[in-house]
């Protein structure tokens, strides 16, 4: 029996290329997830800065889910996404539609 390099050459070029294809593109649900629960971080975070009293409780809808419908692309590694975002505030979960504005920067995916 025979085997031939050429079928595994192609097979192993097409595999190293569609990887390299997965790692560009638009966001995933949970790096825009990622994103999201930053962002809420650093509002919190700033907000506390603020209530100088303490007196006031800052409270604020936890994300628990992101769902992406689709993103499409705005500039160079920036991205317009349509999510549904299921939060959870005082026990009480809800979904909403949201479009968001993603940008890949050196440290991964962030919101504008």
């Amino acid at each position: 029996m025979h085997f031939t390099t050429k079928p595994f050459q192609i097979f192993f070029t097409a595999g190293a290329l569609l990887l390299l294809t997965a790692c560009g593109g638009a966001p995933s649900d949970s790096e825009i997830k990622d994103a999201l629960l930053k962002k809420d971080a650093a509002t919190s975070k700033m907000l506390e800065g603020f209530n100088t009293s303490g007196r006031v409780k800052v409270v604020s809808p936890v994300i628990k889910n992101v769902h992406k419908i689709d993103c499409k692309e705005a500039g160079e590694k920036v991205y317009r996404c349509n999510i549904e975002v299921t939060s959870e505030l005082s026990g009480q979960s809800t979904k909403e539609p949201q479009s968001v504005a993603m940008v890949k920067g050196s440290d991964g995916w962030s919101t504008l």
